[in-house]
């Protein structure tokens, strides 16, 4: 409908150009009926006034001034459109406001389209534009941008001026692309044309004689002519030069782009490609009779599609004449590096081709980076008048370190869809690989891929696997067109991978044509006999299991597994036997089946344990199951396997198994194979592994057993500062702290696992932390532990919760000279809470030495006593503290059963009362003197006085003493040795000491003597050294249970009696026996309950120790 109000004034001599003013008031007026073009204009809705004349689209000229409430354009309908300005054909000058959901735009200024004008003057700002949903393009795209142009002409042929679009944002695809600012500067001075395109992505500048049109057009003409000659269609070429009318105009244009960062475009266009910045292209395009194009480009580094290339020039020049299909062109490529995907690298790239009418050669050279490999290729392509001849020449080629040559008269002709290959081999010696034959319409006709003798140890380059075996095959294919057949043959003689012989492996398939199947026939014959045999069909017609496929084991040896899995297990032996079916697809392979494990071994490698095997391995088609795989160690100790993993189609898989054991082996590594923890193990528990690969969770629980010995080194070097002796590094209230510097990280390369075990460490361990191998400094011993040992999905490695020593010793390091050896006392701790080298040490421990009390004795005339001089048996207590890298250290010196009455020239002495004395005297630095005084120099000194003569020898003795006692134990763990040389003066050569002890029958009887051998001839006369110094103290000590609860000690010792002594000249010896019983509690009342519950209480607590634990061989618990 049309309401208006309009003052019409008709022109007599041509009504198209009547006057009208007024208001106009369209409602569902049907603008594309009335304009002729229904496609492109629908229905109006607008309210506004009109002043004009003109009544068709060719003859309208009006202002407008109003507001459109809807229009349909290409079937959409623009709402909220307001207009001030006058519209005529052509031309638009005023103001358009548009604020539609999908067009938010504004345009104001002049747009005048006549032919005598083309003017374009205008500022513009479009906030919102979805193309697509305004029926504008196919694909999602969004634009916004500020747009001002100032130009003259429409054509590209007769444009100029400037055009700058600001704030540039585009959309495509949910990629986005933003551009602070494009301009366009287009001048022509008489011929001479600049087209000057600027952006932050690239620049771009078109100089010459040209016309914008002609120079698109040749350009096209040329591309599809020079792809005519390629295709060489007789046909195709001869119609398209008879009906071929363009003649080229004479002009010349230079090019010059410079793409600045094309990540933005390639991202928007999704396009896998980098391009270093700043990579300019120079050519110059020179039209005629002769079209001439030339190009050149460089760049630092190209990558497309995971192929990189590095430092690479292209350069390009093509002619051709016009009414003629000649061609003379070349080309060329020179790239210094490229790596062709992950696994292959190659250098001093060179590619280039000469096109001469009718012919092109080319050649090709690279070598391969770190190898010995290199491609130097020629050959020609000739454009016969009914056909293409790709032909390799003479070329030198080393492939998998072996050289290769083209047997001579080969070539590939091309006609159609008729490919022809004629001795397309490469050969060496007698090994060769080829395609002979022809695809073509004909089903008659077969093409053959033949190898002949094939080494397989070519693959050994690719991989770090060790192939062996000679490969024959011939794989055939006809009718490819039409309904196409394959078959082939393939044996492998001695198949052999990593030094084991798999078998010699045969295959026959070919295709069914009249079911329309593939029959299937594969087996492997290891030593005259069959280990593997699969026979069954693939029937593609079946669309949910096209395979059918029988497949048998008998006795195939389980090492054919062990080159896949050699980075977690090894020396892996044994057969397995069974029947498996294989149905499903290609893609998604369904086994079902079980077989039999026999004289199965593996050796897990990070662990260095090797386990026996038997057992059941199934398939169905999620999972792969264990049933009942029993585990035995080197000694006859063991675990038991079941659970599976689930997977789909052998991938996204999960694990599910849970593992238990008794006594079992599950460590047994040297410093070479683990440097954070190493030795042997044996536990007791259960390991369970669940969840995905990717994300896999290993918890166990254990109890550590017999024989079992670890080693943990923290790989640090320890380090104090001394002003003098008198004052040591800060002793604190008579301690100072040594640190050590720690080198190793606790990151463990486990990433996607979480580990945590839980470990009742016991007695039955023996563990050393090593601060410093080469000087001695360690701590070690047995205890009792309740352990928590985490390691996340980032590596990081943590350990929870205390261990208590049952015995021990820590051998007490200075300057990697000074070794005192310390026991350390029952009782002591470390307890762990998340770092494993930051354990806090509460350890307390004794150093044992024999040493004269006389210095400590202010009376000259008491320095001549024999008992006086007489060594008695005195303690240094140490106390450790703290973090275990940096523990704080507390020193003391005790003496016990010191003689009371010791009958001197002018007085009787009490020398433990002189003793107590003196220690009530120490103030902290005389402390710290004679704690050093007696662990360096292996005596008292006199107060107010240091003497270190002999020093560097008596610790030098107990340094070699310490290191002698550790390398026996590493030999056998049983024996500690201790020699005392003291200082090596006069008096100590006429009193050596030794010290050792051997333990039997797994650590429950332990033997100790201690013994001082006297140099008699030195003796005076009526005081030489009786048989029982010579055989010293002698100690048996027998535990009655396992546990040490209920033990037997027996002891002979010598007894310190200085009158005893003085009267009879002779040591006194004692000898006796003693039942021992050990019972903890936590409150009295524990030591009466009665045994039978008591007994109750153990069961239960080894049983939840050791749940689901192997049953022993005798079938107990």
């Amino acid at each position: 409908a049309i309401k208006s109000d309009i003052n019409f004034k008709i022109n007599e001599t041509d009504v198209d150009r009547s006057m009208y003013s007024g208001s106009l008031s369209l409602s569902e007026f049907n603008l594309g009926a009335y304009l002729g073009d229904t496609v492109t204009f629908q229905t109006v809705n607008m309210d506004g006034t009109l002043k004009g004349s003109g009544l068709t689209q060719n003859t309208a000229d009006f202002q407008l001034n109003g507001d459109v409430h809807s229009i349909g354009l290409k079937g959409y309908t623009y709402k909220n459109i307001v207009t001030n300005a006058r519209f005529a054909s052509e031309r638009f000058d005023g103001l358009l406001e548009i604020n539609d959901p999908n067009l938010q735009a504004k345009v104001e200024g002049t747009i005048d389209l006549r032919e005598a004008k083309n003017l374009l003057n205008i500022k513009a700002s479009l906030d919102t534009a979805y193309l697509h949903n305004l029926n504008l393009s196919k694909e999602t795209i969004f634009l916004h941008a500020d747009f001002v142009a100032n130009t003259k002409g429409l054509s590209l042929d007769s444009l100029t001026g400037t055009a700058d679009l600001q704030n540039f944002q585009i959309v495509y695809n949910d990629q986005s692309l933003k551009l602070e600012s494009i301009h366009l500067d287009a001048q022509r001075d008489k011929d001479l044309r600049s087209v000057v395109l600027q952006t932050s992505l690239a620049d771009a500048e078109i100089k010459g004689s040209y016309y914008l049109s002609d120079l698109y057009d040749d350009i096209r003409i040329l591309s599809k002519e020079i792809s005519l000659n390629i295709r060489n269609n007789e046909l195709e070429i001869v119609g398209y030069y008879q009906k071929k009318t363009y003649k080229p105009k004479s002009y010349q244009a230079s090019i010059n782009i410079t793409l600045k960062n094309v990540e933005p475009f390639v991202s928007l266009m999704g396009i896998d490609l980098d391009l270093s910045p700043n990579t300019a292209i120079n050519g110059t395009f020179t039209s005629g009779y002769t079209t001439i194009f030339q190009v050149y480009t460089g760049f630092d580094s190209l990558r497309y599609k995971g192929t990189l290339f590095l430092n690479t020039e292209v350069d390009l020049t093509a002619s051709k004449i016009a009414d003629s299909t000649s061609v003379l062109a070349m080309a060329s490529v020179v790239s210094e590096r490229q790596n062709i995907g992950p696994q292959l690298t190659t250098k001093n790239l060179l590619v280039e081709g000469i096109w001469d009418k009718n012919k092109i050669n080319f050649g090709l050279d690279a070598d391969h980076e770190g190898q010995s490999n290199y491609i130097r290729l020629k050959g020609a392509v000739d454009f016969m008048q009914d056909s293409t001849l790709i032909s390799m020449t003479p070329s030198t080629l080393r492939l998998l370190e072996r050289e290769w040559q083209f047997v001579p008269d080969n070539f590939l002709s091309i006609k159609g869809k008729d490919w022809r290959f004629n001795k397309m081999a490469l050969t060496n010696a007698e090994q060769s690989i080829g395609i002979s034959g022809q695809l073509s319409d004909d089903p008659s006709k077969i093409l053959s891929l033949i190898i002949h003798k094939l080494d397989l140890s070519l693959l050994n380059v690719l991989t770090n696997k060790k192939f062996e075996g000679v490969l024959d095959a011939k794989v055939e294919m006809s009718d490819y067109y039409g309904n196409p057949s394959l078959q082939n043959d393939i044996n492998i003689q001695d198949l052999t991978i990593n030094a084991f012989l798999i078998g010699d492996v045969t295959g026959k398939n070919q295709w069914d044509t009249v079911h329309n199947k593939f029959d299937i026939n594969f087996s492997i014959d290891r030593m005259q006999s069959r280990i593997v045999n699969l026979a069954g069909v693939y029937n593609p017609s079946v669309e949910k299991s096209p395979i059918d496929i029988a497949a048998n084991l008998e006795k195939a040896n389980l090492k054919i597994l062990e080159p896949f899995l050699e980075e977690i297990f090894s020396q892996m032996e044994g057969t397995i036997s069974g029947k498996f079916k294989i149905t499903g697809a290609i893609n998604k392979p369904l086994i079902r089946g079980e077989g039999e494990m026999d004289g199965g071994q593996i050796m897990i490698n990070y662990l260095k344990t090797k386990y026996l095997m038997t057992g059941s391995i199934g398939l169905t088609p999620t999972t792969i199951y264990f049933k009942d795989i029993e585990l035995t160690d080197s000694f006859q100790n063991k675990g038991k396997l079941n659970g599976a993993i689930t997977h789909d189609a052998f991938s996204s898989m999960s694990i599910a198994l849970d593992a238990s054991f008794r006594n079992l082996q599950v460590l047994n590594t040297s410093v070479k194979d683990n440097s954070l923890f190493y030795g042997q193990a044996y536990a007791t528990g259960t390991v369970n592994f669940t969840g995905p690969i990717s994300n896999l969770k290993i918890t166990s629980s254990a109890r550590t057993e017999k024989n079992t010995k670890v080693y943990i080194p923290i790989n640090g070097a320890s380090s104090t500062d001394q002003k003098d002796f008198i004052s040591f590094t800060n002793f604190t209230d008579t301690t100072y702290t040594k640190k050590y510097t720690k080198n190793v990280s606790k990151k463990i390369n486990l990433t996607g696992l979480t580990f945590e075990l839980n470990l009742d460490v016991t007695p039955d361990a023996y563990c050393e932390i090593i601060f410093d191998i080469k000087a001695g400094d360690i701590i070690r011993g047995r205890g009792n532990g309740d352990l928590k040992l985490q390691i996340d999905t980032k590596g990081e490695f943590n350990m929870f919760g205390p261990f208590e020593f049952t015995e021990g010793w820590y051998n007490f390091t200075l300057y990697d000279i000074i070794n005192k050896e310390f026991e350390i006392k029952k009782g002591s701790n470390i307890t762990w809470i998340g770092d494993p080298y930051q354990g806090i040490m509460n350890i307390n421990a004794s150093y044992n030495q024999l040493a004269s009390l006389l210095p400590l004795i202010n009376d000259p005339e008491l320095q001549s006593t024999p008992q006086l001089r007489r060594k008695y048996p005195v303690q240094v207590l140490l106390q450790l503290e703290g973090p275990m890298l940096s523990p704080q250290f507390n020193f003391d010196i005790t003496a016990k059963d010191l003689p009371k009455n010791i009958i001197a020239e002018t007085r009787s002495v009490n020398l433990d009362l002189e003793f107590t004395a003196f220690k009530n005297k120490l103030d902290e630095q005389e402390l710290k003197r004679q704690v050093f005084s007696l662990i360096i120099l292996r005596r008292f000194s006199p107060p107010e006085s240091f003497n270190t003569s002999g020093s560097v020898v008596s610790s030098l003795s107990e340094l070699l003493s310490n290191q002698l006692s550790y390398w026996m134990s590493q030999v056998d763990e049983n024996l500690e040795i201790d020699v005392d040389i003291a200082s090596m003066d006069q008096e100590s050569f006429n009193t050596f000491q030794l010290r050792f002890s051997y333990t039997f029958m797994n650590g429950r009887l332990r033997v100790t003597g201690d013994g001082t051998f006297n140099n008699t001839s030195n003796q005076p006369t009526g005081s030489q050294g009786s048989p029982s110094t010579l055989a010293g103290d002698w100690t048996l000590d027998y535990k009655l249970t396992a546990d040490g609860k209920l033990r037997v000690k027996m002891f002979s010792r010598t007894n310190v009696n200085p009158i005893l002594t003085s009267v009879t000249n002779q040591t006194a010896m004692t000898t006796g026996a003693s039942f021992i019983h050990t019972q903890s509690f936590n409150e009295l009342k524990d030591l009466f309950a009665s045994s039978r519950k008591q007994k109750k209480n153990d069961q239960e607590n080894e049983e939840l120790i050791s749940k689901e634990a192997l049953k022993e061989d005798d079938g107990g618990e």
